[in-house]
């Protein structure tokens, strides 16, 4: 477990999480304590100790399922050749009828998706898993390519319809009604999703490694995006993690402010008080301090190029357009 331990925080710090080695010990002490009978109690317990701001949760639990996640069975790793035997069949016809068990391990999920049957959930899906994934030993396929070949065989989007027609059988009577529905049924489907992923993460840890793996599923940290090559949904977290900053600047700004809303200490005006008491300075005198704004100017290329890095700098402007003229 130590030795997981360590890999595990070499990872985290390769990707760009602060980890020191006292909280790195603290995870260790923490672990004695930890019920490790349910892999969300290591993840707290780890992410308790080892994170320190939420944004970089993402990227922590990617890593988290590499290294802890799901292990295999041994009676699953010594039936797995007989996994990929009977999987080839589907998989190579991925057009496939209905004789190649689907439409039973569809049945079989949606029912442990609406009892909320987690252990009957992880069985059926890693069923589901050995017979389309065509994971085969060895093979360099990234974890999204088997993933993909199992979500078309369940039919993810038929599951969706179903659990929308067996999760409302009276038909809503409101927008909102139909929105909580939809948002129900598709964290039932998101569940099923992750725990594919985790059952493909743990084959392919078991065939590769924990260190190979997560170098392949290393999901980048908000502060180290690049803004040239960055998606929208990117951009959008960027954006987020800009205004607490802003903010901290602003409030930095009117600390100084209150701080300094006497002015510089008068001495003359201060030794001149004094003599009205006999010399001893009882009323300190103070010059009134000059109020202005710092102007802050911002010239930005708005050409294809710099588009981006310019509204990012404008974004950050904007939120501190209060403190600044």
């Amino acid at each position: 477990m130590i030795d997981s331990l360590s890999d595990f925080v070499a990872e985290l710090r390769e990707i760009g999480i602060p980890v020191s080695m006292v909280e790195a010990i603290d995870a260790a002490i923490a672990i004695e304590h930890t019920d490790l009978s349910e892999a969300d109690n290591l993840r707290a317990t780890l992410g308790a100790t080892l994170v320190k701001n939420s944004r970089h949760y993402p990227a922590f639990d990617v890593a988290f399922d590499v290294f802890f996640g799901l292990r295999l069975a041994s009676s699953t790793a010594a039936g797995e050749g007989e996994g990929d035997a009977s999987g080839s069949g589907p998989s190579a016809g991925s057009s496939g009828g209905a004789g190649d068990g689907s439409n039973e391990i569809s049945d079989a999920i949606l029912s442990a998706l609406l009892s909320g049957d987690r252990d009957a959930l992880r069985r059926l899906v890693g069923t589901a898993v050995d017979m389309y994934a065509g994971m085969a030993p060895g093979r360099p396929v990234g974890g999204r390519y088997y993933a993909y070949r199992v979500l078309r065989r369940l039919d993810s989007d038929q599951l969706m319809a179903r659990l929308l027609a067996a999760l409302g059988e009276a038909q809503p009577e409101s927008e909102l009604e139909a929105r909580t529905l939809r948002a129900s049924a598709q964290d039932l489907v998101d569940q099923m999703r992750d725990e594919i992923e985790r059952q493909i993460t743990s084959r392919l840890v078991a065939d590769r490694g924990a260190g190979k793996v997560a170098a392949t599923r290393r999901i980048p940290l908000v502060e180290d995006t690049d803004l040239m090559l960055a998606t929208r949904t990117e951009i959008e977290e960027v954006e987020r993690a800009i205004a607490p900053l802003a903010r901290k600047l602003a409030t930095r700004l009117s600390q100084q402010r209150r701080h300094g809303a006497k002015g510089r200490l008068d001495v003359r005006r201060t030794i001149r008080r004094s003599l009205s008491n006999g010399g001893v300075m009882l009323e300190p005198q103070f010059k009134k301090p000059r109020r202005s704004k710092p102007e802050f100017v911002v010239l930005c290329d708005v050409s294809g190029s710099m588009a981006t890095f310019a509204r990012f700098t404008m974004q950050l402007a904007y939120a501190i357009s209060s403190e600044l003229s």
